[in-house]
């Protein structure tokens, strides 16, 4: 390697070193003292190390460009001597031998700049913004689960402790190792998985616990034994329905007592303990006459809808099967048959039927908001999705809304549905409560003859339509939808061949694909660009050598990269601004091709450039020799 070489290799190699240890430093206050120095950006704990290693070296990565000019004009100004300069024969250094050094390392060190800029930058942009999401959706996922669990205190709706269950699971999932950092954390996953499972396997006790007179019956712990059969002989002797049940509460507890008193070694009298007999043998006398043939017809109609439902389920009906065994096994939970069938409906629902419940909690988790689009223009079809995700069971949307428009803008069609699934064969709207059965189909705001809703109507249901809201067939995929996200990252982010492909259909959404295509002309000519900067950066720092004027520099080391940095950035915002323009007024590849022969031009300036100022660094050093 020559001593240009050499000499710019050493000082480029010196200027990222200290750009890291710069970054890292700055990190590093972050981390030991964040009420002094904040992070730029804000990471679960076990993502902290892989958030600090990937921001590193976005950040050096994102300097390199910058002190690749640093590097040139340190080298060439400050260090580099005439007479070091490649050699070709013993008469003196002739430029041509020169120049062809200097044009292999700015081939060299553009190379290095094409790789970052198309490969590494949207890599490493990818990264940090994953590990950013993650931060994101575990931070909303556990405020709506704080705000279920502080609702919950208030409320006893069993939905709620579903939709926690539910969080808290894919919390779990989102986040396996959160129980190691539980004590910083604002809940502890685990202690409250245990806390709902807790409250599930107690459920059916507090349900039987709290049924109408058993609280106040056995609540009555300062009532004495004659007390409680005084109570029994009122309830018995009244008549009033079902008193028998309350007497015979009153008088089991009356037995219970008298019991607990004989094994303290207490007497009880004979008299209690006739009435007691009595009174409990009376009681039962009474419920079993008033039960045994209302149990009968309980029994007979229990029976009849369980075989109702499991015709409903052998025949496909799986919704109305779905809400039978659902009833039933709300009658009697111990039934095997009925929870088999019950679990077995709902799993057939799960690819054509949404529960509302289920959806509440599921949009949760953040995703492409605001989506607006042009699903046609002749008639002009506006389709708005309020918040799509895209999960791995499957694509769901939030607040679809759909506008249809006459060539004069009349409206002819507006419907609103509050939730859908997309799949290949499109959004279907199939909403339904979960624990009653009531649809929640979209809602016709605007209808007219030519233009309805509900287009099927009158034709054969087909096999796989489980309920009667007709689907919606956009004109377009899902993956064209992930580039007009109001939260969608800037071009700058996205990877480079996806630029392409996605400005080229872009415009299909009613959107403009300049900023796309633009964005990615510039990333394809940066390497040619940087090229011809770096020769006419060589000519300027050779002709201004601080060795030869005698001029003192050195204080100009601390700011240079700052300045380099800031001129860089100005002339890639140009560039941009300037392919933008370009891609406005022509195609993709006219553009591309202008910019090219542009940057070939300047790039001839600037080889002639250098030659001219290698040729003067060889007459002064023939003069002196």
């Amino acid at each position: 390697m020559s001593k240009v070489g050499q000499k710019f290799s050493i000082m480029f190699l010196l200027s990222i070193a200290a750009a890291a240890l710069i970054v890292v430093g700055r990190l590093g206050l972050g981390v030991l003292l964040p009420t002094w120095f904040t992070l730029p950006m804000v990471w679960l704990p076990e993502d902290l190390w892989d958030g600090l290693l990937y921001e590193t070296l976005a950040e050096v990565v994102d300097s390199i460009p910058g002190l690749g000019l640093c590097a040139v004009m340190l080298a060439f100004s400050f260090w580099l001597r005439p007479d070091e300069l490649p050699v070709g024969s013993s008469k003196g250094i002739p430029a041509s031998a020169a120049l062809v050094s200097i044009s292999l390392l700015a081939i060299l060190t553009a190379g290095i700049v094409a790789l970052l800029v198309l490969f590494v930058q949207p890599w490493l942009g990818a990264k940090t913004d994953a590990i950013s999401f993650r931060q994101a959706q575990a931070r909303q996922l556990e405020s709506a689960y704080l705000d279920l669990k502080k609702a919950g205190l208030t409320t006893s709706d069993p939905l709620d402790v579903e939709a926690r269950l539910s969080l808290i699971q894919r919390l779990g999932t989102l986040r396996p190792k959160q129980n190691s950092y539980a004590g910083s954390e604002r809940l502890d996953y685990d202690f409250e998985l245990q806390i709902i499972k807790t409250h599930l396997d107690m459920e059916e006790f507090f349900r039987l616990r709290l049924l109408p007179g058993v609280e106040k019956a056995f609540s009555e712990t300062e009532a004495t034994v004659a007390d409680l059969l005084t109570r029994s002989r009122a309830e018995l002797e009244g008549g009033a329905n079902d008193a028998e049940f309350q007497a015979n509460l009153y008088a089991y507890t009356a037995y219970r007592r008298m019991l607990s008193s004989i094994d303290h070694g207490l007497k009880v009298s004979e008299e209690d303990w006739a009435q007691v007999r009595e009174l409990i043998d009376a009681s039962w006398s009474k419920i079993r006459e008033r039960t045994l043939l209302t149990d009968e017809r309980l029994k007979a109609s229990y029976f009849f809808r369980k075989g109702k439902s499991l015709g409903d389920y052998n025949f496909q009906n799986y919704i109305e099967a779905y809400y039978g065994f659902q009833e039933l096994h709300a009658e009697d939970p111990n039934d095997a048959e009925v929870d088999r069938y019950w679990k077995l409906s709902l799993e057939a629902l799960r690819d054509s039927v949404l529960f509302r419940q289920e959806m509440d909690v599921l949009f949760h988790v953040p995703g492409s908001e605001n989506l607006v689009f042009l699903n046609s223009s002749v008639p002009r079809e506006v389709v708005r999705i309020g918040k799509l995700l895209d999960t791995a069971h499957g694509v769901y949307v939030k607040d679809f809304e759909f506008f249809r428009f006459s060539v004069a803008g009349k409206p002819l069609l507006h419907w609103k549905a509050p939730y859908g699934r997309w799949s290949d064969k499109g959004v279907e709207f199939q909403v339904w409560e979960k624990d009653k059965a009531m649809p929640d189909f979209p809602q016709v705001f605007i209808e007219t003859p030519e233009n309805l809703y509900d287009t099927t109507s009158g034709e054969p249901m087909q096999d796989d339509d489980l309920a009667s809201s007709p689907r919606f067939v956009p004109n377009l995929t899902v993956r064209d939808l992930q580039v007009i996200s109001a939260n969608q990252p800037g071009p700058q982010t996205l990877e480079t061949w996806g630029l392409l492909t996605e400005g080229q259909t872009i415009a299909a959404l009613g959107y403009t694909s300049i900023p796309l295509q633009s964005e990615f002309v510039s990333r394809l000519v940066s390497p040619l660009g940087y090229f011809a900067v770096f020769l006419l950066v060589f000519a300027f720092s050779w002709h201004f050598r601080a060795k030869e004027s005698r001029k003192r520099w050195w204080f100009m080391f601390p700011i240079l990269p700052f300045v380099i940095n800031f001129v860089l950035e100005f002339l890639v915002w140009s560039g941009r601004l300037v392919a933008g323009g370009l891609v406005d007024v022509f195609p993709l590849t006219t553009a591309a091709l202008i910019l090219f022969s542009v940057l070939i031009f300047m790039s001839i300036i600037g080889l002639v450039v250098v030659y001219n100022q290698l040729n003067v660094a060889t007459q002064r050093f023939r003069e002196r020799r």
